[in-house]
């Protein structure tokens, strides 16, 4: 398993912000800068809803990427009720496996209909493009 304990994670600075298929607003986003392999990668997300969302549910996917494009690790979680005039803030997390050599990873977050799994465009888009790249995180030894 993956141990949830050990000190709070340095959130690092907020990523900009991307609009998914025009319905729904990341406002913001911050993941750490580094987490070791085989632990937890929080990320703290505030949304926005800024159109209609008739297609249904939501859900997030989290995506690691290799330098060379290969996908490491995904978790994806349902989009939390974004309906209100307030953001809602939501925590994501993705385990990263233990096996994860060391180095520089991309870190991108899709937005999808839970119903079919069509995903959302993001704009602006990744190179793993429809998803939006939050950034890069160095993943460290265990």
């Amino acid at each position: 398993g993956y141990p949830l304990d050990g000190p709070r994670p340095d959130l690092g600075p907020i990523t900009g912000s991307a609009t998914f298929g025009g319905s729904i607003h990341l406002r913001s986003a911050q993941a750490p800068a580094a987490v070791t392999a085989g632990r937890y990668l929080y990320i703290a997300t505030v949304w926005d809803k800024i159109g209609d969302n008739a297609a249904g549910p939501l859900a997030t996917s989290l995506r690691l990427y290799a330098q060379d494009g290969t996908l490491v690790a995904q978790a994806d979680a349902p989009l939390l009720d974004v309906t209100g005039a307030k953001p809602s803030a939501q925590s994501l997390a993705l385990p990263v496996p233990g096996s994860t050599a060391p180095g520089p990873y991309a870190l991108d977050l899709l937005v999808y209909r839970q119903a079919d799994l069509t995903p959302l465009p993001a704009a602006p888009p990744s190179p793993a493009a429809p998803a939006f790249r939050l950034g890069a995180v160095e993943i460290t030894a265990p």
